[in-house]
This record gives C-alpha cells, structure tokens and sequence, in this order.
C-alpha cells in the first residue's frame, strides 16, 4: 500500500515541476512585456505587490518612484540585464521628504519636520554602515524615501537620495497585497 502510494506520488512530481515551470515563464514573459511597455511589477513586501506605471514630472512628496542605489551591503545577486549600473533592479519606494524638509535619521527612527514616521525605526544590523542624519535640511535635488516595510531597503539605511538616482515616477495601476497593509505611514 505504501509502495503504491509512493509510486503515485513520484508520478505526480513531474507534472507539478512542469505546471510551475509554465506558470514563472508566463509570469516572466509578462514582466518583460509590460516592462517595455513602462509597466513595473512589484513582488516584494517593501511596497505594495501590483503594477506600477511609468509616469513623467517632477518628483514630489508622496510620490512613488524608482531609484538606483548602490546595495553593495546586501550583496544581492547582479544581472547585466538590469537597469542600475551596478547590476541591480531598480528599488520601488515612496518619497517621504523634499528640498527644506528638515530630517533626522537614527535607530529611533526617520523624523521629517520633528515629526516620526510610523513604523521608521531602523532594525540594528552591525553589517550595515551608521547612515544616521540629524537635523539635516534637504537641499535641492536631495531626498528621504522608505518602504512599508520595516525591513526596506531605504533610506533609514543607505541616507539621502540625489534626483539623478532615480529612474523614473511611478504610479500604482493594480496592486493585490500588501502584507504590511497597517504600516501607512502618517505624514
């Protein structure tokens, strides 16, 4: 009877390996059509999971956008087919402060104008380097982005962000998740 079901079972194997290789090349190939067509795809917790859509103008608070920031700390794998120099896909994040927005950002968390954003406090990891500002006024051109999560890569770690770092705005189109849906932030 074991024998039995064993056998079944190894059959079965093959036919789930191949409805998942055809599901992720149907999901790689609609990335690569939107994308083209300046649509992004977001399947990370730091921002809500959706469509995101290339949009032009200037840059402003609240906005969504994409950015290039060196990771060398996190070391994530690289890719010559990427957008950033480095290799690596573009960060999706939320602008949370502007040219003459007064910052602070420490373990405590990311203050913009003496008020702390929810949820902003930085998780303490000795392997990243102490990015921490005080009482910084943003100049022109310079800017503070986060994540939902509390575990984005943002600028609680990697500090200000210049506008030539950016790739593009973006605007949500479709999203689906969000496991962090309760961490709005409260500007």
């Amino acid at each position: 009877m074991l024998k039995r079901k064993l056998v079944a079972l190894l059959r079965f194997v093959p036919k789930l390996l191949a409805f998942v290789a055809v599901i992720t090349l149907i999901f790689d190939i609609t990335c690569l059509v939107l994308g083209n067509m300046g649509y992004w795809v977001n399947i990370t917790n730091s921002m809500p999971v959706g469509v995101y859509r290339e949009e032009s103008g200037d840059i402003e608070k609240d906005n969504y956008v994409l950015l290039c920031k060196d990771d060398y700390e996190l070391k994530r794998a690289r890719n010559d087919d990427y957008l950033c120099k480095d290799g690596h896909q573009p960060l999706l994040k939320k602008v949370v402060a502007v040219k003459d927005d007064v910052v602070t950002v420490s373990n405590e968390g990311v203050f913009v104008n003496n008020t702390k954003l929810a949820n902003s406090e930085r998780i303490v990891n000795s392997l990243l380097n102490d990015n921490s500002l005080l009482d910084y006024t943003l100049k022109d051109k310079e800017f503070l982005v986060m994540g939902r999560s509390p575990y984005s890569w943002d600028s609680r770690y990697f500090g200000i962000v210049r506008r030539d770092e950016f790739v593009s705005k973006v605007v949500p189109v479709f999203l689906v998740f969000s496991k962090y849906e309760d961490l709005h932030f409260n500007y």
